[in-house]
């Protein structure tokens, strides 16, 4: 085998290490962006829970508790283990959060949980906050981050895509 040129090797020098950067730089951007995204969710879940936390100390909470696109999706008020209060989307009966993680919450951790929890098919990002003896549970869906989106506006929602699969007419589940 020949021995490349000065010129060559130079080239396969530069080229490597431009390679190198170009995926530092995207592995960079793609955490930062990770990163921006779980902190926008975040506030908004809180922003929404702290409001609503002030509704329910106030007695002025009304039933249904009203959500907004840029809101939480998924609202409970839960005390002692019950569900006192919920948004139109989430479960009035069963509480979202097993003991351990409302306690988690309270404690301003937030919480990735599996979709099918919240009867949902994305996954949801919990926060909570505390409202005297209840814990508001706010939870805002986003997309996989496995997937890529489709374009950088796509990345989080806060809206609610579908609950559990629909029935068409002819009674079998939308896939």
């Amino acid at each position: 085998m020949p021995r490349l040129s000065l010129r060559a090797r130079l080239t396969l020098v530069a080229t490597a290490a431009l390679a190198a950067g170009l995926a530092a730089g995207a592995a960079l951007l793609l955490f930062v962006t990770h990163r921006s995204g779980l902190s926008t969710v975040d506030d908004g879940a809180a922003r929404a829970g702290r409001e609503i936390a002030e509704l329910y100390r106030a007695g002025k909470l009304p039933t249904p508790i009203p959500v907004t696109g840029s809101a939480s999706a998924y609202v409970q008020i839960v005390e002692d283990g019950r569900v006192v209060a919920a948004s139109a989307t989430a479960d009035r009966l069963v509480p979202l959060l097993r003991d351990a993680e409302t306690g988690q919450v309270r404690r301003g951790d937030r919480l990735n949980l599996a979709g099918d929890r919240a009867g949902m098919d994305t996954p949801i990002r919990v926060v909570g906050v505390p409202a005297d003896d209840a814990t508001v549970r706010c939870g805002r869906w986003r997309r996989c981050a496995a997937a890529p989106p489709r374009s950088p506006a796509a990345t989080w929602t806060s809206g609610c895509r579908s609950r559990r699969p629909a029935m068409r007419s002819t009674g079998w589940p939308r896939r």
